[in-house]
């Protein structure tokens, strides 16, 4: 795929990454960040859509993947993903990137409808072995530690048995890497939005 097939994008193919990004800010795409192996920036053509590019980053593919095959209000919306050509002198690299849903930052005291910050359950999730314990046991533990009326509350169940049903596919291939960066809002809804790294990403 070459980049003028990317929407918005025309006649770039020969395009270094320098000027990929000059000709984003050029275009009016706001750039929102960059992390260690991508870069994010806004869709001007819609307003609740991002564009993250990246060269490699396996555990960010797997999941993204993941997340179109089970789809969850705490799992992202991925609306498209491709690849770009991009030719660098005499080298020929591939692009990838993913148009996904905007959404918001956490703050540091976000809590669920039932009161319970998410600080405290993602902190619950990194003490408990996702890998070697079972869910019912998980979630008898998490019963204790944030009881409510004798009960776990249900929007934090729902959170931790998605965590829990994720890190069950990929748990074993990518490190776990779960916490607030890591997790979004959509309206109320904490979103997961980027859980594993690889340390073979570039």
């Amino acid at each position: 795929m070459l980049l003028n097939e990317l929407t918005g994008i025309k006649n770039q193919s020969d395009k270094s990454l320098n000027d990929l990004i000059i000709d984003f800010i050029a275009k009016n795409y706001k750039k929102i960040g960059i992390g260690s192996f991508a870069a994010v920036f806004d869709n001007p053509k819609k307003s609740n859509e991002v564009i993250k590019f990246w060269f490699n980053d396996p555990a960010y593919e797997e999941y993204i993947t993941f997340a179109l095959k089970h789809p969850s209000k705490h799992f992202l919306k991925v609306y498209k993903t491709g690849k770009l050509t991009l030719n660098l002198n005499d080298e020929t690299l591939k692009l990838k990137y993913a148009k996904i849903e905007k959404l918001n930052r956490t703050e540091r005291f976000d809590d669920f409808s039932s009161g319970i910050e998410l600080s405290e359950v993602l902190h619950f999730i990194e003490s408990v072995d996702l890998t070697i314990l079972k869910l019912p046991y998980i979630l008898e533990l998490a019963s204790k530690e944030f009881n409510k009326n004798g009960n776990l509350p249900d929007d934090v169940s729902e959170f931790i048995v998605n965590v829990y049903s994720l890190h069950k596919a990929l748990g074993d291939k990518h490190n776990f890497d779960l916490d607030s960066r890591n997790v979004l809002k959509r309206g109320k809804d904490f979103v997961i939005a980027d859980p594993y790294y690889s340390f073979n990403s570039t």
